[in-house]
């Protein structure tokens, strides 16, 4: 298994490099840029929307891994199906904008089909304490989940940060994971890991391309799945 799933992760990585190039030369076609503000890193104009590219190399690893039953079919759904409305609401944003309120129900719905699918906690662990949760142990990670969301997407615009932080959570996510023997959740983040990294190539200081809403949005719902997976 270890064999395939670094051999995935390669084709996953290669898959993000090579996507990002065709969306950086999309992006300066169309005039996809990120004006530099006052939290940016960058003096000029820069490209973005390369996290579309990050997104379809992650989705499609994804889906390869688990039709070859390397990852649990109930975690896929729950990944795929809330990453990809997050990756697609983010790039019509890149693209052409759309009204927060919209790309916030986007984000709740996609926080809730995780949770729908995953399932909610019931109590929290405090030490010797128990804090019991109620109704709101479903209502509390939806809601945080789509506040997470936004708010990865305010490190993107400054050179490697939000690749670079996928990257290393990614990669502790999945050394933890194989050592707690959940394989499967320790692959997903292993692919998070190489479609960074694939990305992080044109994102490097100084960045050729940013992420953009596709990208930073679809990377923090895998940091909830992998911890709320360990329930399945």
């Amino acid at each position: 298994m270890r064999a395939i799933a670094f051999l995935l992760a390669s084709v996953v990585a290669l898959a993000s490099w090579r996507l990002t190039g065709l969306v950086l030369g999309h992006a300066r076609k169309r005039g996809l840029l990120d004006i530099p503000n006052l939290r940016s890193s960058h003096t000029i104009p820069t490209p973005r929307g390369g996290g579309a590219a990050v997104a379809c190399a992650l989705l499609m690893g994804l889906v390869a891994a688990t039709a070859l039953g390397l990852v649990p079919l109930r975690i896929a759904i729950a990944f795929g199906g809330g990453g990809f409305a997050v990756a697609a609401v983010g790039w019509r944003d890149d693209v052409a904008g759309i009204r927060p309120r919209m790309r916030a129900a986007v984000h709740c719905l996609a926080a809730a089909w995780a949770v729908a699918w995953i399932g909610g906690g019931t109590a929290i662990a405090l030490g010797p304490f128990r804090l019991d949760l109620g109704p709101a142990g479903q209502l509390l990670p939806i809601l945080g989940i789509a506040w997470c969301v936004n708010l990865y997407n305010f490190m993107d615009g400054i050179d490697g940060i939000a690749a670079g932080e996928a990257i290393v959570l990614g990669s502790a996510g999945t050394l933890l994971l194989a050592i707690s023997g959940l394989p499967g959740l320790s692959l997903l983040s292993l692919l998070v890991t190489a479609a960074s990294g694939g990305f992080l190539v044109w994102n490097w200081p100084p960045a050729r391309i940013f992420m953009g809403d596709a990208g930073s949005g679809l990377l923090w719902p895998l940091r909830r799945n992998d911890r709320a997976g360990r329930r399945c």
